[in-house]
């Protein structure tokens, strides 16, 4: 990300000594001032809050780093701000002016820390895509190691042309900070263009139409499966259930389980044999509409569920699904995915939301800056103050609406900011 710094502003346009210029130089300094305050602020409350829930989280490990980022970039951005209003002289000695020029007066931690940012939305696109497109590779690629070496990868190469440019185009002469623009460093801008906005920006939106897609086709079966759930539980509902028999009944009706009842089976040619537990079972309905309904589960493969065994002459049936749980919770020490609650995939489904409007926030911000920097590299316009201004705040807007973001779209994050705020643990 690039926008110029305020002296080099000045130097291009003829027009900054008057009063309107001035004017909008004071209303964007002080629009960067608030933004920096509100971001410093606000993601720092992010890290605090989600470091305080589902540590082991690599969702909320790199929204942690996000905000991390972000609050480096807004105290950069005040910093900055504050030196641009009170204009100091560079350093007379050669290397600290140039020191000066190259790294403090050129923005470049400044736009670094924004290639950061950008880099790091885009792995987090990438690890829901993972997530919700590809499961089963999610647990072998992101692990908290993986995660942490994605990261320092991402951290070292996102800035890297952007130190490289700046290097070379500012200079320390005669005791002022100067900038040589010429074709190359043109190309080196279009450059930069792609590699910190167009090609991250690009990967958003692939990885976040696949989620979408994804989605879609998961409420379209989930639908289709709650339809035929209710046709079922109203065909089973709706038929005769006999009532309660004598025991002189019970006691004149043959068990199941006789070997003359089993005799008269094999004569008839309808052996007994077990359910295979791949196989629904969608015969008969038996008396016994519920427990019949939980057959059905019961019999069904889900996953992490194969192993389990569930003895329906033994008591209730509820009983004896959950015994099983609590031994397989007890042998893992993890409640298995099959049974787990529905909160959970529901909580994970809105955070993939948030996280899209968060990279949706990220293009708003900062697409109008990005193609005025192109425009104005490729020579199609020629830079004017007002609209590099505006570029200028929505860009540095940024910095602080993903806590706004996480505010107004996670409830645990406004359940877990009030209990900070009233000192609960």
């Amino acid at each position: 990300m690039n926008f110029t710094s305020d002296t080099t502003t000045i130097e291009y346009d003829a027009t900054t000594d008057s009063p309107g210029a001035q004017v909008g130089i004071t209303l964007v300094n002080t629009c960067e001032l608030v933004f920096g305050s509100l971001g410093i602020l606000g993601n720092l409350i992010c890290i605090v809050i989600f470091k305080r829930r589902s540590k082991h989280n690599q969702t909320n490990f790199l929204i942690i780093m996000q905000a991390g980022v972000d609050s480096i970039a807004s105290a950069l951005l005040v910093s900055l701000t504050i030196t641009s209003i009170l204009n100091p002289t560079a350093p007379s000695h050669w290397l600290m002016g140039s020191i000066y020029c190259k790294f403090w007066k050129s923005y470049v931690l400044l736009w670094s820390s924004f290639a950061i940012s950008t880099f790091n939305l885009s792995i987090i696109s990438i690890e829901r895509y993972i997530a919700v497109v590809h499961p089963l590779w999610y647990t072998k690629i992101f692990k908290r190691s993986s995660i942490v070496f994605i990261a320092m990868l991402t951290w070292m190469m996102a800035p890297g042309i952007n130190i490289a440019y700046n290097v070379v185009v500012n200079y320390f002469k005669d005791g002022v900070c100067m900038e040589n623009f010429d074709k190359a460093q043109k190309v080196i801008s279009i450059v930069l263009f792609f590699w910190e906005y167009f090609f991250p920006l690009c990967i958003m939106i692939f990885s976040f139409v696949c989620i979408t897609r994804k989605l879609l086709k998961m409420n379209k079966v989930s639908n289709m499966r709650a339809a035929n759930g209710q046709l079922f539980t109203e065909t089973s509902m709706g038929s005769q259930v006999p009532g309660p028999k004598s025991s002189a009944e019970r006691k004149s009706e043959p068990s199941s389980g006789s070997c003359v009842t089993q005799k008269e089976d094999s004569q008839k040619g309808h052996a007994v044999r077990p359910t295979p537990m791949n196989q629904s079972v969608t015969p008969n309905v038996p008396d016994d509409p519920a427990g019949f309904q939980i057959a059905v589960i019961s019999t069904t493969v889900m996953p992490g569920c194969s192993s389990w065994k569930v003895d329906g002459n033994k008591g209730n049936k509820l009983d004896s699904i959950s015994k099983s749980v609590n031994v397989n919770r007890a042998n893992n020490g993890k409640t298995p995915r099959c049974v787990r609650p529905a909160g959970a995939s529901v909580r994970r489904l809105n955070t993939t939301k948030v996280l899209l409007l968060v990279s949706l926030g990220f293009f708003i911000c900062w697409s109008p800056n990005q193609v005025y920097f192109l425009l104005l590299n490729l020579g199609v316009i020629n830079f004017s103050l007002v609209p590099y201004r505006v570029t200028i705040v929505m860009s540095t807007c940024n910095t602080c609406i993903n806590p706004f973001i996480y505010a107004f779209r996670m409830k645990r994050f406004r359940n877990e900011f009030i209990s900070i705020f009233k000192g609960r643990n």
